[in-house]
């Protein structure tokens, strides 16, 4: 791992970057199919990726070195959001991304694949990708801009805080997510019944 500043690395000095399987044609849901895909409406900005919406469908020679592990982080580069994810854990069976992502697969034990996606998707990074994203109509972020990003690598123990710190954000944040859910439909509700009552008699 090539260091560039003392405690700063490029994204392309501490993993492999790789491209998602390019599909020639329309993804087509297949029962029985030997590989589940993950699609950019699968990834979830916030929580991840969404393992029991993804389909199944039938490669003729799967990409085996292609197929999402644990510890992989996942980067929206074809998207409006140019975000990234961890894979906490193996899928169960083959899993693929589609070339919309990047996989990051981390080639050090001194940077934990969640603290890597957490950098990716603060604004020093974000505002990077803004600078360096060719497209219009959908931004695209290519390897080598990727590959150039620049991320703060402190000591393990910083890393595991920030990113308990972030877990219990994201805890909250979907309890607060469920709890206005939950009040705007009973507002709706409310609201519609109020609305019934004050029509004038009909006839």
């Amino acid at each position: 791992m090539r260091n560039q500043s003392k405690h700063k690395f490029f994204v392309k000095d501490i993993g492999e970057i790789r491209s998602g399987h390019l599909f020639t044609r329309k993804i087509v849901p297949q029962k029985g199919g030997n590989v589940r895909v993950a699609q950019l409406k699968n990834v979830d900005d916030t929580f991840g990726l969404m393992a029991e919406k993804l389909v199944s469908v039938t490669i003729d020679k799967p990409p085996e070195e292609l197929f999402l592990r644990k510890g992989d982080v996942l980067f929206k580069s074809k998207s409006m959001n140019h975000v990234a994810s961890t894979i906490e854990q193996d899928p169960d069976g083959p899993v693929v991304p589609t070339s919309h992502f990047f996989i990051i697969r981390p080639t050090t034990k001194d940077i934990l694949p969640a603290y890597l996606a957490w950098f990716i998707n603060q604004p020093p990074a974000q505002q990077y990708f803004e600078t360096v994203s060719a497209g219009s109509a959908i931004p695209f972020v290519n390897k080598k801009a990727l590959g150039k990003l620049e991320i703060p690598v402190p000591s393990l123990r910083v890393q595991e805080e920030a990113i308990e710190m972030y877990g219990l954000f994201l805890q909250e944040k979907g309890l607060m997510i469920k709890l206005m859910n939950n009040r705007e439909s009973l507002v709706t509700g409310a609201l519609l019944k109020i609305v019934e009552t004050c029509l004038p008699p009909s006839g």
